[in-house]
């Protein structure tokens, strides 16, 4: 399998495999401005994720336990999965939040709006600002 040498979720492997080996499927994604990446990539950040993470948000601590970037968007901000299972933002100008509540419904949003917009644009500070929102 694919991303096999990431600490990504078995779940989210599978998904990221699917969409690295469809070429539609990529540019579905990318249109939508979520850039997925091969496992080199994955794994690489992984190995410098603390620097890469206190580059978007400064030195701090995190409340999740386990935070692993599987995407980017055209800014570099990353798309993580938090603790396992939620799927998270974390921005270029400190926006973050949790997004989607697993990588099965992160997936039906994107195919929803169907490259016809990006991420961004579909959820604002508001939605980010709480699990509930």
């Amino acid at each position: 399998m694919k991303y096999g040498n990431t600490n990504l979720p078995e779940n989210v492997r599978a998904f990221l495999e699917e969409i690295i080996d469809d070429e539609e499927l990529c540019d579905a994604f990318y249109s939508s401005d979520v850039e997925i990446y091969d496992e080199d990539w994955v794994k690489d950040l992984e190995e410098n994720f603390r620097q890469e993470f206190e580059d978007l948000m400064g030195p701090g601590e995190s409340s999740y336990k386990s935070i692993k970037a599987f995407a980017r968007d055209a800014t570099g901000a990353l798309w993580v999965v938090l603790d396992d299972e939620l799927i998270g933002y974390i921005g270029t100008e400190g926006q973050c939040g949790i997004v989607s509540r697993n990588i099965n419904e992160f997936m039906n949003i994107i195919a929803a709006l169907k490259g016809s917009s990006l991420l961004a644009d579909f959820w604002n500070l508001d939605t980010l600002s709480s699990e509930e929102a």
